[in-house]
C-alpha cells in the first residue's frame, strides 16, 4: 500500500518583509549602474538623496523594509554634471532577472505590475542647469493583497530628452 504525503508550504510575514527589503534594495540598481556613471562623465545621474548613516548601501541604492500596506517617502537627487541645460523624464518601472542573474529594467512601455506600479514620483520630468542638482520625493507603496513570494525589483529611470522635446538615447540612429 502507498501512502501519499502532501507538504504545504507557508510564507510567514517575516518572509514577506525580507523579500520586499530585497525588492527595495534592489529597486535602483540601474540608477547606481547608468545614472550615476552617467553623472561622473559629464551628464545626468541620480544617487538617493537621503542615505541614512545605519546603512552605506543607502548612498547608493534605496533600503526600505515594509509590509503589507506600508509606504516610506523617498528622494532621488537628480544631478546635471553636464555643460547643458537638460530636460529629463523620470519614471518607475519593474525590474526582471535576466538569465545570467543580473538585474536589468523592464521597458516604459511595458505593463507595470510589481514595484513599477508601487512608485508614485512628485515629477515626471525636471529641467536643470548645468552643475545643478534638484531633489524628486517619491512615495513606496507596498499594496495590501498577496504579494508573490520571491525577490520584486523596480528601477527609477532618468531619461534625457533631447533638443526637439522627443525622448533621446546617447547614440544610435533617429
Amino acid at each position: 500500500m502507498t501512502r501519499t504525503t502532501t507538504i504545504k508550504t507557508y510564507v510567514s510575514r517575516f518572509q514577506i518583509l525580507i523579500l520586499c527589503s530585497i525588492l527595495l534594495i534592489s529597486l535602483i540598481i540601474t540608477t547606481l549602474t547608468t545614472t550615476t556613471a552617467g553623472a561622473v562623465t559629464g551628464s545626468i545621474g541620480g544617487r538617493p538623496a537621503n542615505p541614512r548613516d545605519d546603512n552605506k548601501r543607502t548612498r547608493s541604492i534605496f533600503v526600505h523594509t515594509l509590509n503589507f500596506g506600508q509606504s516610506a517617502k523617498e528622494g532621488l537627487l537628480v544631478v546635471n554634471n553636464s555643460d547643458t541645460k537638460q530636460t529629463v523624464n523620470l519614471y518607475a518601472v519593474d525590474g526582471t532577472v535576466t538569465s545570467s542573474g543580473s538585474l536589468t529594467c523592464r521597458q516604459r512601455v511595458e505593463d507595470k505590475k510589481d514595484v513599477g506600479s508601487w512608485i508614485s514620483l512628485s515629477e515626471s520630468s525636471v529641467t536643470l542647469e548645468p552643475g545643478a542638482d534638484q531633489i524628486v520625493d517619491f512615495t513606496i507603496q507596498v499594496p495590501n493583497e498577496k504579494i508573490d513570494v520571491g525577490a520584486h525589483n523596480g528601477c527609477m529611470v532618468i531619461e534625457p530628452l533631447v533638443d526637439d522635446g522627443t525622448e533621446g538615447d546617447s547614440g544610435g540612429v533617429r
